[in-house]
């Protein structure tokens, strides 16, 4: 695993934190899992576009 630093407003990371604690998750898996769902999406509507045009 490597590190990934980003910067945030201090507003935004006080809700993703919130939101963490929440869900029972840490800040660092929360934002991964928000990435990770990104990621998924992407393709996914990469593979609709793509055969959208066909």
């Amino acid at each position: 695993m490597v590190r990934f630093l980003i910067s945030t407003p201090e507003t935004m990371r006080n809700e993703l934190k919130k939101i963490a604690k929440e869900h029972g998750q840490t800040l660092n898996g929360l934002i991964r899992q928000i990435l990770w769902e990104w990621v998924e999406n992407q393709g996914k509507q990469d593979k609709e576009t793509k055969y959208a045009g066909n």
